[in-house]
């Protein structure tokens, strides 16, 4: 063999090099693709008139601007697409400056390792519960007042 072979032999593929450049995919990035390949689920699960785009979006927003959120997000990819579908189910935009509903990171203990596992919880913010109490129907009026103890 002639040198020019060897070194054509020697050469990594074009699918080789490209995989090699790639880099790994950011948490945010992970829950793209999960939120994309549920996109069906979320639509049906939102109410009727809900672009289910918007509310994916929003999502990822909050992901974005939370770091802790989007680490619990891949860690945690159940609880995370569970809360996300309880916040689709109520109708509930999660971590808009509306305060209707949050996803929160939090850490749960393992009972079998002891050790501390990231998980996302859906909480329902005071302008959710408003809300969903004058969608109900049965609540017209809601009076506020502050309240000091001393």
């Amino acid at each position: 063999m002639d040198t020019s072979s060897l070194k054509a032999a020697a050469k990594p593929t074009t699918a080789v090099a490209t995989q090699a450049q790639q880099k790994p995919l950011t948490p945010a990035q992970k829950v793209k693709g999960m939120l994309d390949k549920r996109i069906g689920e979320i639509a049906n699960a939102l109410p009727k008139g809900w672009d289910e785009k918007r509310f994916v979006r929003i999502a990822l927003t909050a992901i974005a601007s939370n770091p802790k959120l989007a680490q619990a997000c891949a860690l945690s990819p159940t609880t995370f697409l569970g809360s996300m579908m309880t916040a689709a189910q109520l109708g509930l935009e999660p971590n808009t400056p509306m305060g209707k509903a949050y996803l929160l990171p939090y850490n749960n203990i393992d009972k079998n390792t002891g050790k501390k596992v990231p998980m996302v919880q859906f909480q329902i913010g005071v302008y959710g519960l408003v809300d969903l109490a004058f969608r109900s129907g049965l609540v017209k009026e809601i009076d506020t007042d502050v309240r000091c103890h001393s």
